[in-house]
């Protein structure tokens, strides 16, 4: 199976931040995704940040690592974080136990 090709994209919406993410999200590009989820915390009227992995084929330990960090930096900022998340980056989440810990439902789905 060919390995697909990270991608982010990040949006704006009055005080909501959306980082949407496709493709596998590894050692390899969570440096551009960190980038993405500092970059859309940054607004000093940003007061809610979605994070939408629904497209993302994969996410290893780097990914997990990044997702934490933005989380606990939106989080010292009183942004809110919503994550959306579905297949085998659900699953990653679920065995490191942070499903609960980031607030995210199995059952999410990107709105």
């Amino acid at each position: 199976m060919a390995q697909q090709a990270f991608k982010v994209r990040t949006e704006l919406n009055g005080s909501k931040a959306a980082v949407q993410c496709s493709g596998e999200l590894d050692m390899a590009s969570a440096d551009d995704f960190r980038k993405a989820c500092h970059s859309s915390i940054q607004g000093p009227t940003i007061s809610a940040l979605q994070i939408d992995f629904s497209e993302l084929d994969f996410m290893d330990s780097a990914g997990i690592g990044v997702l934490a960090e933005a989380y606990k930096a939106a989080q010292t900022k009183n942004i809110q974080v919503e994550v959306f998340v579905t297949g085998q980056p659900l699953k990653v989440l679920q065995i490191a136990g942070l499903t609960e810990a980031l607030g995210i439902s199995p059952r999410a789905n990107a709105v």
